[in-house]
């Protein structure tokens, strides 16, 4: 599929159903040589979307945005950027278009709760994987 207005071309795509509010789910991205930009929209629901710039020598390295976001609205994740969300809703649903496809050995992640980061979450996360809780911290 063809990138429409700066979406990407649509490598894969995904859907995440989060039944509980207070979830959480990040901070991913993909490591360098992937170049994955993410388009993200709400499609039921209501979450804060939060990035974390990751480009080597960027003057934002480890700087994080975040945004509350409702259906209907999305955002667009550049390469090389950690994402993660924090549901405000129950049943809140995401559609994601990647541009790459999803290659395990480049997957990464930073720690939600990171204190070099220090993302002022609009609400204490009730539900979180292990996985997720257990990203590492920058060093």
């Amino acid at each position: 599929m063809r990138g429409i207005g700066g979406l990407p071309e649509a490598s894969e795509v995904s859907f995440s159903w989060n039944p509980e509010a207070y979830t959480l789910r990040g901070m991913h991205l993909l490591k360098h040589p992937c170049q994955e930009q993410k388009a993200v929209f709400v499609v039921q629901g209501k979450i804060q979307d939060v990035q974390i710039d990751v480009r080597a020598g960027s003057e934002t390295a480890y700087k994080h945005s975040s945004v509350i976001l409702e259906a209907g609205n999305g955002v667009l994740i550049p390469p090389q950027f950690a994402h993660g969300f924090l549901t405000l809703e129950p049943n809140t649903q995401l559609l994601y278009i990647m541009s790459s496809p999803y290659y395990p050995e480049s997957e990464a992640a930073i720690n939600f709760a990171d204190p070099k980061i220090g993302i002022s979450w609009v609400a204490e996360p009730r539900v979180i994987s292990m996985r997720d809780a257990n990203h590492p911290l920058i060093l």
